[in-house]
């Protein structure tokens, strides 16, 4: 059976923290299931929201200023998430215990027309 974490410690995950081993099926179903790419764009997005939230309150400018600032840091993150993405899942992976290249061992797999 594989455990799904609580939101909690979804976010602790989501920002690069190890999960207990109970936890490790799914650390390996999330980084191959078949919308991997979009969740770890989401992953991306949770990491990016603490930082936006303190720029929209605490920047001293006009709203709109903040609001170009938020968008410009997402759009670069998300460029680099997008950039690093496959590095990023194996290195979830290999935290979570699985030998390096598995996971995307487990992708390729998926990507090969069938018999």
């Amino acid at each position: 059976m594989v455990h799904r974490p609580n939101p909690l410690r979804w976010i602790w995950y989501a920002f690069g923290a190890k999960l207990p081993a109970r936890y490790d099926g799914w650390v390996l179903k999330d980084v191959t299931s078949r919308f991997w790419r979009l969740r770890a764009l989401a992953r991306s997005l949770v990491q990016f929201a603490p930082f936006a939230v303190l720029i929209l309150i605490f920047l001293p400018s006009e709203m709109w200023v903040r609001w170009m600032g938020v968008l410009g840091g997402v759009i670069v993150g998300l460029i680099y998430a997008l950039a690093y993405q496959d590095e990023a899942a194996e290195s979830r992976a290999l935290k979570a215990g699985w030998p390096r290249g598995y996971a995307g061992e487990i992708r390729e797999e998926r990507r090969r027309p069938g018999p």
